[in-house]
């Protein structure tokens, strides 16, 4: 690897920035010459970064971009103080490997999320997923959390279904994928308001129909 790296800084494609004093690199440029070589190469940058930076990144690989709000309040059930949330963001940030657009982060490249999310052990994936839309949905204010914030954590939960087995987690599910159903119908996005819906409905027991007719009836019929 060490060869590689340094025929990549001959042709220029990795240099020290006197202005930034880091290394920087073109990863599209390092991609069409050596598709292969990124991956590596990008894992062992990420490896190299400290536990936090690298919980960060797995995060934001699995949701998206992301808020400062959100990556501090999923950052916090690891552990992380505000601090350490933002020196990470600072560090991800100078090092190439994030991007702010707006309010929210997000990965500097596809080739860095699909690396970040691959530090996620396959088996452990889904339960991923789970965790951090349950911690996310256990902060939810659904009178004013936005449309945008209400489908990440649909789209995290769904991603972990497997692990809601409880039947109250079952039905509260099936109550957010409504909500998520109406807000998208409301936006006139149909289709997603559909796939919502019928999300919610792969949690609803046919005595459901008994005990919350209201919420079965609705789910089916948005």
């Amino acid at each position: 690897s060490s060869r590689f790296i340094g025929s990549l800084a001959d042709e220029g494609l990795i240099r020290f920035s006197l202005a930034s004093r880091r290394y920087v690199w073109d990863i599209a440029a390092i991609e069409a010459k050596e598709p292969f070589g990124i991956v590596d190469l990008l894992l062992h940058k990420l490896q190299g970064l400290d536990g936090g930076c690298r919980s960060i990144l797995k995060v934001a690989a699995c949701v998206g971009p992301c808020k400062e709000s959100t990556l501090r309040l999923i950052g916090a059930s690891y552990g992380m103080d505000t601090f350490e949330v933002n020196t990470c963001l600072r560090l991800l940030l100078s090092e190439g490997l994030m991007n702010k657009a707006n309010t929210r982060f997000i990965m500097a490249h596809d080739r860095i999320t699909e690396t970040a999310y691959s530090l996620v052990p396959a088996a452990e994936r889904e339960q991923e997923h789970y965790y951090i839309g349950r911690i996310l949905w256990e902060n939810m204010d659904t009178g004013i959390i936005s449309n945008d914030d209400l489908f990440t954590i649909v789209d995290q939960l769904s991603r972990g279904s497997s692990m809601i087995v409880d039947s109250d987690e079952q039905r509260r599910f099936a109550e957010v994928c409504l909500l998520a159903g109406k807000r998208a119908a409301a936006a006139s996005s149909f289709l997603s308001a559909s796939i919502y819906c019928l999300q919610g409905c792969t949690k609803l027991k046919e005595s459901d129909w008994q005990s919350h007719y209201s919420l079965c009836l609705e789910l089916h019929s948005l």
